[in-house]
């Protein structure tokens, strides 16, 4: 039973429900997952441009490395769209409790994309870049907000519970 049927008060506004009652995820967690992910964004991009798909990518990454550890790097965030995109199948087949595993994965990823920044800067001998810099406050923003979202806590307390099967 959600929030919605049960009467309780909602800790959230009502547009932060879904049709079954349940919390929606936060916007801000849909762009965290496209910025983790964007070495995957980067090389779909890349390749739907066929005849200077290599040009594309090294324009991107000038080291094809950076483009292969950004792509280990984005399967935790790939992993963590499919797992929200599949929520009510999860649910009904009584595996809530893997979305246990949500915030820690992104904790981890967040971390490992700010050591591949600053790997990237040591390469770069510290000269600044904007696209490091970019990175690297969007890196911060996403820090203070995985810290202090409170509709990112009560989503993941909501997913938490199990839910009635239809």
């Amino acid at each position: 039973m959600n929030q919605l049927e049960s009467g309780q008060r909602l800790v959230l506004p009502l547009n932060c429900y879904d049709e079954e009652g349940y919390i929606r995820p936060p916007k801000m967690l849909w762009w965290c997952l496209a910025f983790l992910a964007r070495s995957f964004l980067v090389l779909i991009g890349a390749l739907s441009a066929r005849q200077d798909s290599g040009q594309l990518l090294s324009l991107f990454y000038p080291h094809h490395w950076v483009l292969y550890i950004g792509l280990g790097i984005g399967m935790g965030p790939v992993l963590l769209t499919l797992m929200i995109g599949f929520r009510s199948t999860l649910w009904h087949r009584g595996w809530h409790q893997v979305f246990v595993l949500l915030k820690p994965m992104l904790w981890l990823t967040v971390t490992a994309d700010v050591l591949l920044q600053a790997l990237i800067a040591t390469q770069q001998h510290w000269q600044y870049s904007v696209w490091l810099a970019v990175g690297l406050s969007f890196e911060f923003v996403m820090i203070v907000w995985l810290l202090r979202s409170r509709h990112l806590a009560y989503m993941l307390a909501d997913w938490r519970r199990p839910h009635d099967s239809p």
